[in-house]
């Protein structure tokens, strides 16, 4: 009886221990083919780069990547400040939006809106016969840009000078920002900001753990991401290449775990004091 035991416990050691060997083998070749997939063949790493090559990756195919790419130049502080900058901008922008009586076509801010204000005050003080068509004019004018008009749009007037004001600001923004995926003048999401730079900093110290494991500098990897996410970027789609080959890779480590975990109850061992984590 005490050999049939034996035998079982020495079986089930065994099939742990087959387990864990193929998983790791799948684990290593999906890696090898996730690195591919985005310009970084296996000689260029070693194998304790297997676990953080995907949660890189994996922070690749967020929404934010595209968009906080150009904060993986050299010198991101100016673009982080100009961000900055457009945020107060916008969010004032966005204040005096909301007091308009209608929503607004931006296009109206190009329009002489000073001339606009005289028309209309020159209007409103014209004798009663003439005053209601004269004003009728000018709201007619505005109304190209908007979807209705209350009686009297001086306040709307006045508004839209304050917004034209912002606007001139815009330029300047332009320079510095204006190759990001997220610019849209005075329009931009902002709401997308504390996003991008959460991102930032999430991909920054996975380039600097993988950088501890590759041949390459802090510096090629940090290069590397921006121009494959600037060049490339549709390979990080839902539908792109990438994707599948990280499901494939997340599967394998997913099987591994699993194999880590058996073998690590078989030998007494608790397997959270040496469990690796991966990506979700």
């Amino acid at each position: 009886m005490q050999s049939n035991v034996t035998k079982l416990t020495f079986s089930r050691h065994e099939y742990a221990v087959e387990s864990y060997r193929h998983a790791l083998i799948r684990l290593k070749e999906t890696a090898e083919d996730l690195g591919k997939s985005i310009g970084l063949p296996a000689d260029y790493w070693d194998q304790g780069a297997i676990l953080t090559l995907g949660n890189y990756v994996k922070t690749l195919t967020v929404a934010e990547a595209l968009d906080g790419a150009p904060l993986l130049c050299e010198n991101p502080e100016s673009l982080l400040q100009a961000m900055m900058g457009l945020e107060r901008l916008v969010i004032e922008a966005i204040g005096l939006r909301q007091r308009l009586s209608s929503n607004y076509d931006l296009s109206v801010l190009n329009s002489n809106l000073v001339e606009l204000q005289t028309e209309w005050t020159a209007a409103t003080s014209a004798n009663i016969f003439v005053r209601n068509a004269r004003k009728e004019k000018v709201r007619i004018r505005r109304k190209l840009f908007c979807d209705s008009l209350p009686e009297d749009i001086y306040s709307d007037i006045i508004l839209l000078q304050n917004l034209a004001a912002l606007a001139s600001k815009i330029p300047e923004y332009e320079k510095i920002l204006g190759g990001c995926q997220f610019w849209s003048r005075l329009n931009t999401d902002i709401s997308k900001f504390p996003a991008i730079r959460d991102w930032m900093e999430k991909i920054l110290i996975y380039i600097t753990k993988m950088a501890s494991h590759t041949r390459l500098d802090l510096s090629d990897i940090r290069a590397h991401t921006l121009k494959i996410l600037t060049d490339h970027g549709y390979i990080f789609s839902d539908n792109g290449p990438v994707k599948s080959v990280f499901i494939n890779y997340r599967t394998s480590f997913a099987e591994f775990i699993t194999a880590v975990k058996r073998l690590s109850v078989l030998a007494g061992l608790d397997h959270k004091d040496f469990l690796p984590k991966g990506p979700n």
